[in-house]
């Protein structure tokens, strides 16, 4: 998407000037590109692509979060808490007998 807002955005403004080369370069090479006298305006279009990508992200963050809503929520804490409970339970049900037996070879 960025490539072509600034291949779109600088295709033919820019005289004797390959926007895709400055797609292949990167953003670290715009000033070496560039004349300075054309420097303001290469800036204003990949600034404008830049907040479209952000735009697009932002758009798709807000969807994400509106279908999110319509999912129910369910705690897991509380069946953790059982689970832990139960088992307490059948441990502690268990050490009991444990302890019954252990009386019983003693005497």
């Amino acid at each position: 998407m960025l490539q072509n807002k600034l291949i779109s955005g600088l295709d033919g403004r820019i005289p004797d000037f390959n926007a895709a080369t400055l797609t292949q370069q990167g953003a670290t090479s715009i000033r070496t590109l560039v004349a300075p006298e054309f420097l303001p305006l290469v800036l204003e279009v990949y600034n404008d692509a830049m907040k479209s990508i952000w735009y697009v992200g932002v758009g798709m963050a807000g969807l994400a979060l509106l279908a999110s809503l319509g999912f129910e929520w369910k705690s897991v804490k509380g069946e953790k808490k059982k689970q832990e409970e139960e088992d307490d339970v059948v441990d502690g049900n268990n050490k009991v007998e444990e302890k019954k037996e252990e009386v019983e070879v003693k005497v």
